[in-house]
């Protein structure tokens, strides 16, 4: 090349002169520049088509953007949106990886896991997205046990809510400084915290709401330009986010409502004009357009073909046995639970507080008071025009939410009622963070132009007060209580036995352990509570054939005439006696139709019912004692001709017995109903020569006129009154599961509200067990190196220490100077009669009257008194 030429070549172009080319021909470097210029120009066409099909996709374009100068695609490091992402994506796994559950938490935790393991259906509305997409994540990572990873599926999902909500943020305020606080703050949230470190259904519950909201981010900000026509990929992701909500949890519907509302509102102009929203037309694709709606929403339900696929391979949990379409749609409506209720109907409860109050005011306790001044400016920011569409979702939401709370039944006490409320508080308090973005986005800017480390020393302080003020609470690190509990109650149930069990923590602890780690399969796990429900009947005998007798057998009582006459006698409001010469007839009121006074001062009674249909509950030479649905009768045996045993249960189509929805499955009577025809009197009756039987908790004491129920370890062993009580075989056992316990469990810290804490006493009950049978003359002989009686001592010796020191009264508080007490002055090895004296006497003076073991105490005392202490 000429140098002149060579030289205009290298001419810069800020000179104004162009390199000449005498050949018109362009270099190479041209060539390959024009080619890369055009394939990312079509790459970027592409990706800006597809990426408003689905709301991740716009979290994918934050974080992989396009780099329109130079027209190559390179990841931004020096984005905003994408530190915003890492950061809080950063802090959320921390977080949650430090503080993860290790093993089986408390809660439905271990039927959730279950269901997910061996693809059953846990309870209304039965999950059947949490149930797949955890088996899944359970295959696929290999981590620790089913338990950990199903946690570990809480904290990522979590996580990923929290990334999205970050996204949403910075698209609705403009910064990403505003979504990066408002999610950190709602990560080291208390309840939010909380549920991301176990196996629970609310992670992917705020998943949902955070992808809603950023489809509305998506969709609102892309039609503002009159010159551009409304995006549609947002709107099928709401549609099929709408579809998927269905498939899992009542409350989403808390946010969906307000959000299509609001989208359906937008098709009126002045609407529209009053939101702040300008669009060029109607904000929906018309015509066949609509179709694509729908058929997101239907793709959106299709893991609900799932509940019926489960139910018809009898897994081991089935809830409602959804077969049919009626039991399908009444597990769907959480028809056991009451539908749109928070607790089940046959509880009974009564609330004694306004939940809704009771959560605002949990708000900044929660979030730490410095997040109150970003939620106050938060407030004010949405008054605003260009924020107007935000505050009315915000204000249909939290009315919704009102609604909800007014729903929820439950008492304050015990206090575990408040951490079943307490989980509904996740979904608000998103909404809440995304109040604290758009304060961030306020409030910021003006403290920087006060002083400009401000907004840098707030923001920091806001997140790192929540986190230092929970999370010794929240901390799940070492937490083994359920795990340690479960085995301990398995292992306190002979070969073979019968565990009937009442407590979700207690049946869904043994569930996991049998179903998904195999423990004990000779042991029957039977739920009184779920006893209730037929359909739970059913699949007992299915698996277990002959365990129980029919609960629906009843009889029917004849009565030798319909009226009779005789002499009025006196008699209390509730009874007629009569005088008939012969002996003297007493009638329940209720019996009685009519009573008609004779000329002769006799009076003529008629029967109101010549037959009666029902269970007899006993029968002497005085009186049958006899219940019908609705009442209980006192009948004298001589007006009975005879009874008959009735095949068909009388009450299984009664109104009274059915659910008031029309569609409702109908109950059959082989179920426990609370009649006496299926009290567990007639369950002992029948398995007390077949297989041990064990309780742990039960809903009627009938048992008790005939059985004798003795603590068996941690749980209580039926045996026949007439029985002897083996008390050394009762020690050995106890002994032999507090050597092998871990009891440390019981020391830990554990959050007041959570199930943990309910039911901490347990394994006191099974140390103060251990220190009276040693305080027994059965219990004298044992040689203090047996396995677990060092332990009872060391354990009732910590309890009582960490009491004093702490000033902490339990419920057992009392009991802990009883075992160690006893154990003191009756156990020779341990003697210590003057510290046993003062711990005795301690009692006495601080127990009610009546209190147990209040007799055995008051002896001993009497005894130490005669040898002087």
């Amino acid at each position: 090349m000429p140098r002149a030429v060579e030289g205009l070549a290298r001419t810069p172009r800020s000179s104004g002169l162009e390199p000449a080319n005498p050949l018109k021909f362009p270099p190479l470097q041209s060539f390959e520049r024009a080619r890369k210029d055009k394939q990312n120009q079509k790459s970027s066409e592409t990706a800006s088509r597809v990426a408003p099909l689905l709301p991740g996709f716009q979290l994918g374009l934050m974080v992989v953007p396009f780099d329109r100068n130079t027209q190559r695609e390179r990841i931004v490091l020096r984005s905003p949106r994408f530190w915003t992402v890492i950061s809080v994506l950063l802090f959320a796994l921390t977080l949650y990886g430090v503080t993860l559950h290790p093993g089986l938490p408390g809660g439905d935790s271990g039927e959730l896991i279950s269901a997910a393991h061996a693809l059953g259906i846990a309870h209304p509305p039965g999950y059947p997205l949490y149930t797949v997409l955890g088996k899944a994540f359970a295959e696929v990572v290999p981590i620790g046990s089913i338990a950990v990873r199903l946690n570990l599926f809480s904290a990522l999902t979590h996580a990923l809510a929290l990334v999205v909500l970050a996204v949403a943020v910075t698209r609705a305020t403009g910064s990403p400084t505003a979504g990066a606080i408002s999610s950190c703050l709602l990560a080291a949230n208390a309840p939010f915290w909380k549920y991301s470190l176990v196996a629970e259904v609310f992670a992917l519950n705020d998943l949902f709401v955070s992808l809603l909201l950023l489809a509305l981010t998506a969709w609102v900000p892309a039609a503002r330009l009159p010159s551009d026509p409304p995006r549609r990929g947002p709107i099928l992701g709401i549609g099929l986010l709408l579809g998927l909500m269905v498939t899992h949890h009542h409350t989403l519907a808390l946010v969906a409502i307000p959000t299509v509302s609001l989208i359906l509102a937008l098709q009126w102009s002045s609407a529209r004009r009053r939101l702040g929203v300008e669009l060029p037309g109607p904000s929906l694709p018309g015509g066949r357009n609509w179709i694509g709606i729908g058929l997101a929403i239907a793709l959106g339900l299709l893991p609900l073909l799932y509940l019926p696929w489960a139910a018809s391979g009898s897994p081991p949990l089935n809830w409602d046995d959804p077969r049919d379409l009626r039991s399908f749609v009444w597990l769907l409506m959480r028809g056991d639970y009451g539908t749109f209720s928070l607790a089940p109907e046959s509880k009974g409860l009564q609330t004694d507080v306004n939940h809704f109050a009771l959560y605002l005011e949990s708000i900044l306790p929660d979030f730490g008071w410095i997040a109150g001044v970003f939620i106050i400016a938060g407030i004010l920011s949405i008054l605003r025009k260009e924020r107007r569409l935000w505050g009315c979702l915000l204000l249909g939401a939290f009315a919704l939410l009102g609604l909800f709370f007014s729903r929820v039944q439950f008492p304050l006490e015990p206090a575990v009622y408040r951490g079943v409320v307490e989980r509904f508080y996740l979904l608000p308090n998103m909404l809440i963070a995304l109040l604290i973005g758009f304060g961030v986005a306020t409030l910021l800017p003006r403290l920087r132009t006060w002083w400009s480390p401000a907004p840098a020393l707030l923001c920091g302080a806001a997140i790192l007060a929540p986190v230092c003020l929970h999370g010794s609470l929240v901390d799940q690190r070492g937490n083994t209580f359920c795990r340690d509990l479960g085995t301990a109650l398995l292992g306190s149930v002979p070969a073979n036995g019968v565990l009937f069990t009442r407590g979700d923590l207690l049946t869904n602890t043994v569930t996991y352990l049998q179903v998904v780690e195999g423990a004990r399969p000779d042991v029957i796990l039977i739920d009184q509570e779920l006893m209730t429900y037929d359909w739970y009947i059913r699949g007992l005998r299915s698996r277990h054939p002959g365990l129980l007798p029919r609960l629906d057998r009843v009889e029917r009582l004849t009565f030798h005439q319909q009226s009779w006459i005789g002499r009025p006698l006196a008699s209390p409001a509730s009874v007629v006696s009569l005088d008939l010469g012969d002996r003297i007839l007493q009638l329940d009121r209720r019996l009685v139709a009519n009573v008609s006074p004779l000329s002769d001062g006799r009076v003529q009674v008629d029967l109101a019912f010549p037959e009666l249909i029902g269970t007899s509950l006993s029968r002497d030479d005085r009186a049958i004692e006899f219940r019908t649905l609705d009442r209980s009768y006192g009948i004298d045996p001589a007006i009975v001709s005879g009874t008959t045993l009735v095949g068909e249960y009388p009450y299984a189509h009664h109104p009274a017995q059915q659910r008031r929805q029309s569609w409702a499955p109908l109950q059959s009577g082989d179920r426990y109903s609370g009649l006496p025809g299926t009290e567990n009197i007639h369950w002992f009756d029948h398995l007390i020569d077949r297989r041990p039987i064990c309780l742990a908790g039960y809903k009627d004491t009938s048992f008790q006129s005939r059985y004798v129920a003795a603590p068996h370890g941690l749980v209580t062993r039926i045996r026949r009154a007439t029985e002897p009580d083996p008390l050394r075989e009762r020690l050995m056992l106890v002994l032999n599961l507090i050597a092998s316990s871990e009891l440390e469990s019981f020391f830990r810290d554990y959050d007041p509200w959570s199930f943990e804490h309910a039911n901490k006493h347990r394994f006191h009950q099974l140390v103060l067990q251990g220190a009276l049978l040693l305080a027994h003359p059965e219990g004298r002989g044992v040689p203090p190196d047996q396995k677990g009686v060092s332990r009872v001592r060391t354990f009732l010796e910590r309890e009582l220490v960490r009491q004093t020191r702490t000033g902490d009264q339990p419920p057992w508080w009392l009991d802990t100077r009883r075992g160690l007490g006893l154990l003191l002055a009756a156990y020779p090895p341990f003697e210590a009669p003057q510290r046993a004296a003062s711990l005795l006497r301690e009692f006495v003076a601080s127990a009610p009257e009546g209190a147990d073991g209040e007799g055995d105490v008051k002896a001993m005392l009497d005894y130490l008194q005669r040898l002087g202490y």
